[in-house]
């Protein structure tokens, strides 16, 4: 049992379905965790500047970065948390299907490895103004993302790096990897997004420009949703046809956010000085949870149950 919350969360987990695991972060708050589909909501953990979150598709790893700060991992559904590496601007962390290949990179620094569950951390890349990254499901394929670069794509692990992608000279905002890789979306703040359908060989744009804030995709790449965060309040935005076209959904908001399930259909987003909302249906309609923080990021986990 967890204490104060009355979950046995090791019987739980045995039948946890896809995308009924959430946890969520709060800029100079807590991490809080859900296990009900982003439902209800329970805060857990120390009050820290996060900026980022990943956890594993049955949700028992999870890894949390802050800003000047360490990383901190959880390897019980995020009841407790131990912290990792060294102080540092963090900015974003995606780690892979089991959890044990993790990748994070930090807004003015380097990105950093792990392959044994963010146990250790080793320093890989150049170091530059990095603002996301995302990983494969195995963790093989792997893109970052930065501020006025073209970004760089690996696929060995994030052992070595190579830029690729359009042109440099925009703030690459968010980056979405398909499980197998081979589907990528990399949004752009105040401007268009691109996509890859070849493992982040080549991208081809997507003339829909808006000030995009992150993305996520489902495993197969199929589902697609994209979040803004302008300054007089933006919308989320759906796509199920591999980013080719885009639909206008939710309402103005400063989403901060996005978590797609492994199937697409469940979806989680997160708003600045505002609430939790949760889909069920692709991200066609969304409803309101949780209370009202600034919230800062979202993950849900990815299982497809066979």
């Amino acid at each position: 049992m967890v204490p104060g919350i009355g979950i046995n969360i090791a019987a739980l987990s045995k039948s946890f379905k896809d995308g009924q695991c959430q946890t969520a972060i709060v800029y100079g708050g807590y991490i809080y965790r859900s296990f009900d589909f982003g439902n209800t909501w329970t805060q857990t953990f120390l009050s820290k500047y996060w900026r980022g979150i990943s956890i594993s598709s049955t949700g028992q790893y999870q890894t949390a970065v802050a800003y000047s700060d360490y990383i901190y991992v959880s390897s019980d559904f995020g009841s407790t948390w131990a912290q990792k590496g060294t102080s540092q601007s963090w900015r974003a962390v995606s780690i892979s299907s089991d959890g044990q290949c993790q990748t994070a990179v930090a807004n003015t620094g380097y990105i950093y490895v792990s392959t044994n569950y963010g146990e250790t951390w080793t320093q890989k890349s150049i170091s530059s103004y990095w603002t996301g990254v995302s990983v494969s499901s195995t963790g093989q394929y792997q893109t970052a993302v930065l501020t006025g670069s073209r970004f760089y794509v690996s696929s060995n692990y994030g052992y070595s790096w190579a830029q690729a992608g359009p042109p440099s000279g925009y703030t690459y905002n968010g980056v979405a990897v398909s499980a197998t890789g081979k589907y990528q979306t990399a949004v752009i703040l105040d401007s268009v997004m691109y996509k890859s359908s070849d493992f982040g060989s080549t991208w081809a744009q997507i003339s829909l420009s808006n000030n995009w804030s992150g993305i996520s995709m489902n495993d197969s790449g199929q589902y697609q949703t994209a979040i803004e965060a302008g300054h007089f309040s933006d919308y989320i935005f759906v796509s199920s046809n591999y980013g080719s076209s885009w639909t206008q959904k939710g309402s103005h908001k400063i989403w901060r956010g996005i978590s797609v399930s492994s199937t697409g259909q469940y979806q989680t987003a997160v708003a600045n000085a505002d609430y939790i909302y949760i889909s069920s249906d692709f991200g066609l309609t969304w409803t309101q949870k949780g209370s009202n923080m600034g919230w800062m990021g979202i993950s849900i986990n990815k299982f497809q149950q066979l």
